[in-house]
């Protein structure tokens, strides 16, 4: 089975529409817990690669002799 690769914004227009369903159509609470739970999943997958994404960059950065922040 292959995994398939995580897009960010693929992710924030699935909450943005998970939260328009939740909003609009006033799911039963199992529906309601679902859609929650989704929603969540999806959300911390965005943090978790902000935060891969954030590690990379100052690595990069410290590799290149350049302090993390400084103008280039």
């Amino acid at each position: 089975m292959t995994k398939k690769k995580f897009n960010y914004n693929q992710a924030i227009e699935e909450i943005n529409s998970t939260l328009t369903k939740i909003e609009n159509s006033e799911p039963d609470v199992d529906k309601l817990s679902e859609l929650v739970n989704y929603a969540l999943n999806l959300i911390n997958q965005c943090k978790q690669k902000l935060h891969e994404t954030e590690e990379k960059l100052n690595a990069d950065f410290d590799n290149t002799g350049n302090p993390t922040g400084a103008d280039i």
